[in-house]
């Protein structure tokens, strides 16, 4: 059976800290979604040169976009696993960014350091072991023909979004 898919990530709104990425596969039944897989793990979406996210190479844009998953390609930079390629934004920042600005190329990714989270250039950054398990997920279970490079992939969702943490909430009323 071919699963459903998405992924939920919460980045706050100071891009320094790491947020949290949700990896779903769900099945629906009698007009409710079950889920049959979760994944949870830390991410990063702050790019390397301090650019709010509607500039090239800024902090990741937020709003909702397909995905499906990718090879693996420069290893210095995106790690040396399967990516997963946020394609067709539609909605929020990430839909502006894609049809404004010019912002492709955006991807779920790990590489690196593995003891910490290294800034990327707007890409959402996971450890090597988070990609690993998410992506062998989707390309084991949520496929149309269960190939690896089939070109019937399903696409999933993928929805970014921003929070105030507590500790900068806080930090704000105080000043």
């Amino acid at each position: 059976m071919s699963h459903s898919w998405y992924i939920d990530i919460t980045l706050p709104t100071n891009c320094s800290q790491n947020g949290t990425l949700n990896f779903c596969a769900f099945d629906a039944v009698n007009e409710r979604d079950i889920t049959v897989f979760k994944h949870s793990c830390e991410c990063k979406g702050k790019d390397i040169n301090g650019y709010p996210w509607n500039y090239s190479d800024g902090d990741t844009p937020t709003g909702c976009a397909h995905g499906n998953t990718i090879a693996p390609g420069d290893t210095v930079h995106y790690g040396p696993n399967r990516r997963i390629n946020l394609i067709s934004p539609m909605s929020g920042n990430l839909g502006l960014a894609y049809t404004t600005y010019g912002r492709t190329g955006l991807q779920i990714h790990d590489g690196r350091d593995q003891s910490s989270l290294w800034n990327t250039q707007g890409c959402i950054r996971v450890f090597d072991r988070d990609i690993k398990t998410i992506t062998n997920y989707i390309d084991q279970n949520c496929t149309g023909t269960g190939s690896i490079r089939g070109s019937a992939r399903k696409p999933g969702k993928v929805y970014v979004k921003t929070v105030i943490t507590k500790s900068i909430f806080y930090q704000n009323i105080l000043t």
